[in-house]
């Protein structure tokens, strides 16, 4: 009877394990896909900023001929 316990036992904990290494992997996969979401948005971000200081020199060239 002890025997099936622990045949139970090291089953549950086989599939425990499993269990941990199947999340430790979904986890990377998550991971992986938030910072290459982050890099992408920092990416656009930069490149706001620089249409950003385009659009800057023009307002300031068009001002100055303005005047």
């Amino acid at each position: 009877m002890l025997e099936i316990f622990l045949l139970i036992e090291i089953i549950l904990l086989i599939v425990l394990i499993k269990a941990e290494k199947k999340l430790s992997q979904d986890n990377k996969e998550t991971i992986k896909k938030l910072r290459a979401e982050y890099f992408r948005t920092k990416s656009m971000s930069a490149e706001a900023e620089r249409n950003i200081a385009v659009l800057e020199r023009y307002m300031k060239k068009y001002r100055e001929i303005g005047e």
